[in-house]
């Protein structure tokens, strides 16, 4: 009967997002997700800069929920009904996820895409395409990996198209 949306940093923005708490409290199960959140429109993620505007803030005002909604992206499922599924390997826990995400249709929740390809020239085409859908590239998991924290050397890597843009001092 509790949601805390915790970000990377392990800080507690749980009050930042009200609308996907409330969304989270009608789900019956006790579960336990990895995911993103991102500034949704026009069917796809916009600029991580709206984000922001979300976050530091002691008071959300109706003008910002509604400049800058945001959606929750489920990547991996981590823990549900009172089973720990961080040792399974992702393969067994997308299976998962996706069961779970299959009775959730609202607008707020988004189950995250799988791209295939079957060698690396393909994928590296589908990576180079990353910014016509608002991805800064693609996530390259090993299906048999169990789900670790930190840095995950070997079987997890971010395939990330070059910057626009360099932020200097």
């Amino acid at each position: 009967d509790q949601v805390f949306i915790w970000s990377r940093g392990e800080e507690m923005v749980t009050e930042a997002f009200p609308e996907i708490a409330q969304m989270a409290l009608t789900w019956p199960e006790d579960v336990i997700l990895d995911g993103e959140l991102l500034v949704w429109g026009e069917d796809r993620p916009r600029d991580f800069n709206d984000l922001q505007q979300r976050l530091g803030r002691k008071k959300l005002s109706a003008d910002i929920l509604k400049r800058a909604p945001v959606t929750f992206m489920a990547y991996d499922l981590l823990h549900l009904n009172g089973q720990e599924y961080t040792a399974f390997p992702l393969n067994e826990r997308r299976a998962k996820l996706e069961e779970f995400s299959s009775s959730r249709t609202h607008p707020r929740y988004r189950l995250s895409q799988i791209v295939p390809f079957s060698d690396w020239e393909e994928a590296k085409k589908i990576q180079a395409s990353s910014r016509q859908i608002g991805a800064e590239g693609l996530m390259l998991k090993k299906l048999s990996s169990a789900y670790v924290t930190g840095r995950k050397r070997g079987v997890w890597w971010k395939f990330k198209v070059e910057p626009y843009t360099l932020d200097a001092v």
